[in-house]
């Protein structure tokens, strides 16, 4: 389940109805792969069932990794400090 619709990615990036959702799905996809990655966890089960129920932080998180991947297409996301400002706290760290 994803937490950033085609609509809401749209309005955050500012796209007119131009834009598909065929096209923006893959960079929807990464964002939120590269923000559960970044967290260790998923965005969407375990303690967040729902996609409603995930921090509004983390859901801005995730929009702002969207912007940098579109933004920048070639390029790995490189500047993580606003991610880890938005939705830290909900890291979670094993040591193995």
């Amino acid at each position: 389940m994803s937490i950033i619709t085609a609509a809401a990615a749209r309005d955050h990036l500012n796209l007119g109805s131009g834009s598909t959702d065929q096209q923006l799905a893959p960079l929807i996809a990464a964002a939120e792969q590269a923000l559960a990655d970044f967290l260790g966890r998923p965005l969407s089960g375990g303690k967040w069932p729902d996609g409603d129920e995930v921090p509004a932080n983390v859901v801005h998180a995730a929009k702002l990794i969207l912007a940098d991947v579109f933004d920048d297409r070639n390029t790995p996301v490189q500047d993580m400090i606003s991610v880890r400002h938005l939705c830290g706290r909900y890291i979670i760290t094993s040591f193995a």
